[in-house]
């Protein structure tokens, strides 16, 4: 079964079939996290490892309930991101989760 939340957001990169590596927070806008075997979460440059979770997008506490499902299960998870640069967070926003 996949599952999948989506915004109408432009989609830039794919990051299929991955495990999550590591979920955290802080006092920035934005839940991070890592996948296992990706170096570069930006497509465009070799760039850092993170991606961003803004919690104010409309599908935040989805997302995050499909990556910490996936965390906690030792599923994986298909990442597309927007190829953004969430400034306030300094990271690749992810803007669809699916849980495979």
């Amino acid at each position: 079964m996949s599952i999948a939340l989506q915004a109408n957001t432009l989609c830039a990169a794919y990051f299929p079939n991955k495990s999550i590596s590591l979920i955290r927070s802080d006092a920035r806008p934005c839940t991070l996290f890592m996948l296992e075997g990706v170096t570069s979460a930006d497509t465009a440059t070799s760039g850092s490892p993170w991606f961003a979770l803004k919690k104010s997008h409309p599908a935040y506490k989805e997302n995050l309930t499909l990556l910490m499902s996936a965390k906690l299960t030792n599923k994986t998870v298909h990442i597309t991101t927007s190829d953004a640069m969430v400034a306030e967070c300094g990271h690749i926003e992810a803007v669809v989760v699916e849980l495979i």
